[in-house]
């Protein structure tokens, strides 16, 4: 009789287990015969609510509203047994009962947090919806933007160039003669000429970038030409702002470079014009170039009012204006340091700032040296 009685025992268990993990309503009946069975053996009731206990032990469950439905029908299975036993049950019976209706009241509420978190889900739904809709239609009108800066960029540069091509034949003086008070003239208009197309021509790079069409012309280029072509072009800006420029050594000019001269250029151009626009009268810039092992570096440095601390990992961002108040009146269009960023990335350099509010900056770039640059894929990212 004993191994009958424990076998039944150890299955009545192991059933009421398996319908409270797996929700097994035949195992919930066998449960329930068996329960029959052992309740004819005559089955201690200790014993009984010791089984209850260990089914509930073992039986690791997430609180769950099907969970906690199951634990309260297992209940009420168990209160059949147990009501068999007659006054001796009531104390279990008593907190069976207070068993249930704590199963229940966590059913009601479970079901509750059910409801809000599907409402909040359907509220999520709709928001990721109308985020998607405001994205797709906030690439429409970026798109529009770029076109209509293109557009109106390459409209405004063909009148530009033929006004240049105009100032640059009188300066030549290929038109005749020209007294000293009208080439001083035509030298600063041709200097605020040159000023508005590079200004185009950033609106047009950045376009171009954002689009991901901008090209690159690889060529083999001397760096020191590409300084003096630079210093060259921001001269009468110089001059006019009364700020020296210096050229420090450079390395040997065999070395091995290859370069989008015209962007590189443009690089200096944009890191000279912001030196001398940010540094007084009497002041002084100096470009720089060394060679770090396999890339070529230079630098440009001022003397002027520096860059805030709080404001140095910013002056790289599109539209950026430096918060230090400029000696030039010259405006910018806060796009020269990012489109630099881009160009040089593009080469495969890096670009940084080092600066000290009140004692001046200076700004740096790498190119890699060898037969062929690191060419990134796409200049979009800038």
């Amino acid at each position: 009789m004993k191994p009958d009685y424990d076998r039944l025992k150890r299955e009545y268990q192991d059933s009421l287990k398996s319908y409270l993990v797996g929700n097994d309503q035949k195992e919930l009946g066998k449960a329930r015969e068996l329960g029959r069975q052992l309740a004819k053996e005559e089955i201690r009731l200790e014993e009984l609510i010791g089984v209850y206990l260990a089914v509930h032990r073992e039986a690791t469950l997430d609180e769950e509203v099907v969970h906690v439905e199951r634990k309260s029908l297992i209940c009420d299975v168990l209160l059949e047994m147990i009501q068999t036993y007659g006054p001796a049950a009531r104390t279990y019976e008593s907190l069976l009962h207070m068993q249930k209706a704590e199963y229940e009241k966590m059913v009601t509420a479970l079901r509750s947090k059910q409801e809000e978190l599907s409402a909040t889900n359907d509220e999520l739904r709709q928001t990721f919806s109308e985020l998607d809709r405001q994205n797709e239609e906030l690439k429409r009108i970026n798109q529009f933007k770029s076109e209509l800066v293109s557009m109106m960029a390459h409209e405004l540069r063909t009148p530009l160039n033929s006004v240049k091509i105009f100032l640059d034949l009188i300066m030549s003086r290929e038109l005749g003669e020209v007294n000293s008070e009208v080439a001083s003239a035509v030298e600063k208009s041709l200097y605020n000429v040159n000023r508005l197309i590079r200004m185009v021509n950033d609106f047009l790079d950045l376009s171009n970038m954002e689009a991901g069409k901008i090209r690159m012309s690889f060529e083999p280029t001397s760096i020191e030409e590409v300084v003096r072509s630079s210093i060259i072009g921001v001269k009468a800006f110089a001059d006019e702002g009364q700020v020296a420029i210096e050229v420090g050594k450079a390395p040997n000019p065999s070395v091995p470079l290859l370069t989008d001269r015209g962007k590189i250029e443009q690089v200096l151009i944009n890191l000279l014009s912001n030196a001398i626009k940010f540094t007084p009268p009497g002041g002084r810039v100096t470009v720089d170039i060394s060679q770090k092992e396999d890339q070529l570096q230079v630098s440009v440095t001022d003397t002027g009012v520096g860059i805030p601390e709080s404001e140095v990992d910013k002056v790289f961002n599109k539209f950026q204006k430096l918060p230090s108040k400029p000696f030039s009146k010259t405006k910018g269009s806060g796009l020269g340091l990012a489109i630099s960023k881009a160009i040089v990335s593009a080469h495969g350099g890096e670009i940084w700032v080092k600066s000290k509010e009140g004692t001046g900056s200076t700004f740096s770039f790498t190119l890699p040296l060898g037969e062929s640059p690191v060419r990134k894929a796409s200049l979009g990212e800038i």
